[in-house]
């Protein structure tokens, strides 16, 4: 009915609702010009639900300086981006001399994904999957404009620091049923009174994110970064959301070096959260 929104089944809550329009800014595949030859500095955030953004600039090489809040010294050039719910990326695109796309690929949710940079490109396997979808269009127009200088600095290096605790957090679920569709972490829904990991302020450790589930999850941790372990060696890569493919696991070093109190890690996939897939962490 117009006007109300349709209610998921079990099954498209569990395979995560996609939609099939994808809007920037408000717009669907609004124009961006500049300088032809010039450089752009392009701010993405994916604030979609469920919605994987492998980013694609026509088979262009573009530079990413830096991933959620951390910088990248040097500048990285790749040629696919992976931005995943709740991820973003600075970039920087030479202005084509004709206008071109930058399209999100179709990009599935089921099955294990690959790519460089410990995740900065991807393809996926099958499932639920997305048709191609512009984020917008680059092309000539107007004059060159200087880039912005990068603001973020680079993040402290947890590489060599001692860990004080390892800790594996598994990541469960799937149909349960033929009407029920169940994801958690450690074989525990969500409960708000429970604290799942107690952390000790001032300390750095070692996560081991484990996919047991048939499909992708962006692993989110409130308050504190993530430094994914096998990232690109040299390069510092810091993130308040890391994927973790169907069957894979992800090492990351967290800094528990300030803001003692509760908060909470979750799927950012967000029928995957409501579904309790999502925990409390608490740090003193």
């Amino acid at each position: 009915m117009r006007g109300e929104v349709a209610q998921p089944n079990a099954a498209a809550s569990g395979d995560g609702r996609v939609g099939d329009t994808l809007l920037t800014n408000g717009l669907v595949a609004p124009l961006l010009t500049g300088g032809p030859g010039g450089v752009e500095r392009v701010l993405v955030i994916n604030a979609c639900a469920t919605r994987y953004l492998d980013l694609d600039l026509g088979g262009r090489t573009v530079r990413v300086r830096g991933r959620d809040g951390g910088a990248f010294e040097p500048a990285v050039e790749t040629r696919r981006v992976l931005v995943v719910p709740g991820g973003r990326v600075d970039l920087e695109m030479e202005v084509p001399a004709e206008p071109v796309d930058l399209v999100a690929r179709a990009y599935a949710l089921h099955g294990g994904g690959m790519g460089g940079m410990g995740g900065m490109g991807g393809m996926g396997g099958m499932g639920a999957t997305p048709a191609d979808a512009t984020v917008l269009t680059l092309g000539p127009g107007g004059a060159s404009r200087p880039v912005a200088p990068r603001t973020s600095r680079p993040r402290r290096d947890l590489r060599d620091a001692p860990v004080v605790r390892r800790r594996i957090i598994r990541m469960t679920g799937g149909m349960s049923s033929m009407a029920a569709m169940t994801f958690d972490f450690d074989g525990r829904p969500f409960d708000a009174d429970r604290v799942d990991q107690d952390v000790s302020l001032g300390t750095v450790e070692e996560w081991v994110l484990e996919n047991a589930s048939p499909m992708h999850h962006p692993f989110h941790l409130h308050t504190w970064p993530m430094q994914v372990m096998d990232a690109t060696p040299g390069v510092v890569d810091v993130r308040d959301v890391v994927d973790v493919p169907a069957g894979a696991t992800v090492t990351v070093r967290i800094a528990f070096d300030r803001f003692a109190g509760v908060t909470v890690y979750h799927c950012h996939i967000l029928d995957h959260e409501d579904l309790g897939m999502m925990g409390v962490v608490e740090a003193g």
